[in-house]
């Protein structure tokens, strides 16, 4: 794990914490949503993992795909503190994982852009 990039192990982490989460959800929403942030994660970390071995020029679009799914994740962890599948700890502390992803992910696209 070491040999990633900051945004892969931050991703990782998020979703273990996700993890623990979802597994308190009731059974029907473990199901669907739990189940679909959870994708959206791994699907997250693997576009991460692949755009680390591109060059930057094939990065952007990547990492531009990310950007939308982590956009989608953060609307569907507000869905599950709004129907009251999360506290408020576990929602600020999801969402300040998010934050901090997204920043990551938004210095990285910067990055690329430029060249």
């Amino acid at each position: 794990m070491q040999n990633h990039a900051p945004i892969v192990l931050t991703t990782y982490d998020f979703y273990k914490e996700l993890h623990q989460s979802v597994k308190l959800f009731p059974r029907d929403e473990q199901l669907t949503l739990g189940s679909k942030i959870k994708s959206l994660t791994i699907e997250s970390l693997e576009i991460f993992c692949r755009a680390e071995y591109q060059s930057r020029n094939l990065q952007t679009g990547h990492l531009e795909a990310a950007s939308a799914k982590l956009d989608l994740t953060k609307l569907l962890i507000r869905l599950c503190y709004d129907l009251k599948l999360i506290n408020n700890k576990k929602y600020f502390a999801l969402e300040q994982q998010l934050q901090e992803i997204g920043k990551m992910l938004g210095g990285w696209l910067k990055f690329c852009r430029k060249a």
